[in-house]
């Protein structure tokens, strides 16, 4: 199989994974999760609530500098992770509330 192809395949199945995990996990908006807990940074004034998507998008840009600064390889675990990261980025993004940090 073309290299190509087959990180296009490797991609949509982590997409899959990672939209289809979160939309499990993730009860709803305001609710707690499955497993685990709400990452939430508190201030001298506020809360912070650090979305999903928001700690996957840090981990898709860094990982996209890392490829494009050849600091790492174009492998088929990365194009894994890159489709997980999307998947669960699209994903977090269809809350209502995807975009209340402050809380």
């Amino acid at each position: 199989m073309d290299q190509t192809k087959q990180k296009k395949k490797v991609i949509l199945i982590g997409f899959l994974l990672g939209f289809l995990f979160f939309t499990i996990m993730n009860k709803g908006e305001k609710k707690k999760p499955l497993i685990g807990n709400s990452i939430i940074i508190n201030s001298t004034n506020n809360k912070y609530h650090i979305h999903h998507w928001i700690i996957f998008l840090v981990l898709l840009i860094v990982l996209l500098i890392g490829l494009a600064w050849k600091l790492c390889k174009y492998t088929n675990l990365n194009a894994f992770i890159l489709g997980i990261c999307l998947g669960s980025i699209l994903q977090g993004l269809t809350y209502n509330d995807a975009f209340d940090i402050r809380l």
